[in-house]
């Protein structure tokens, strides 16, 4: 995921540069461009996940977690779909100037996530109770309707309407794809160290113990959240 959101950062200033200069054209070409080039990257990595499944066991985390994850892994995997979708659409806006539909969005998103979570793993209201699984599917519904919300608001908005009706074939570019990962990747690389730190300190407080990595979950929460 984080591969994905550094590969879309590279989008906002190139997109910031040429809206600056007055090159429209070129902002359109780059924001189909990263669409394109994101929604690809987010199949290859989904691909990737799924693949390693069958490893899971191999991790060395205990026999209960690994069966409770692998439903929920499944559907967060389909989930960065998505969700790299809505970074292009954030970073795209971030480069011309408007910041608010993304935090109003993610803030939404995060709001819908967070009463999903008590529905569907708890079972409240009439929803069914799924245990760890019910979280899963919280996160991708929020996540497949952030991008949904986005596009709504950019296609029915006056101001930004023709970014997206200016979609062309003619505008798909292999040297615009080779400028975003050229950006992309080197930040895609710096947060992937960053993250996976924090993965591998997850696997090996699993090494210790179910509980032990409950706690870690809990405490990365904490600060990811703050």
């Amino acid at each position: 995921l984080v591969i994905g959101m550094g590969i879309a950062m590279a989008l906002t200033p190139l997109v910031g540069q040429n809206h600056a200069q007055k090159k429209t054209n070129i902002v359109v070409s780059l924001f189909q461009n990263s669409l394109s080039l994101n929604t690809i990257i987010s199949l290859i990595i989904v691909a990737l996940l799924i693949s390693l499944m069958p490893f899971l066991q191999y991790f060395g985390q205990d026999e209960r977690v690994i069966e409770m994850c692998k439903p929920y892994y499944l559907v967060v995997t389909f989930s960065f779909i998505p969700m790299l979708i809505f970074l292009c659409f954030k970073q795209f806006m971030e480069g011309i100037d408007n910041t608010k539909a993304a935090m109003i969005i993610t803030i939404s998103a995060n709001v819908l996530n967070i009463i999903g979570n008590y529905l569907l793993i708890y079972g409240k209201f009439g929803f069914p109770r799924l245990g760890v699984l019910g979280a899963g599917v919280s996160t991708f519904v929020s996540r497949l309707l952030s991008p949904i919300a986005f596009f709504l608001y950019i296609y029915l908005s006056k101001k930004y309407s023709f970014y997206i009706k200016s979609f062309k074939w003619k505008n798909f570019s292999k040297y615009l794809h080779t400028s975003l990962l050229r950006i992309g990747l080197p930040i895609a690389g710096q947060m992937f160290l960053e993250f996976l730190a924090l993965s591998g300190i997850s696997l090996m407080m699993g090494w210790i113990s179910a509980t032990c990595l409950a706690a870690f979950q809990i405490i990365s929460t904490m600060i990811s959240t703050t």
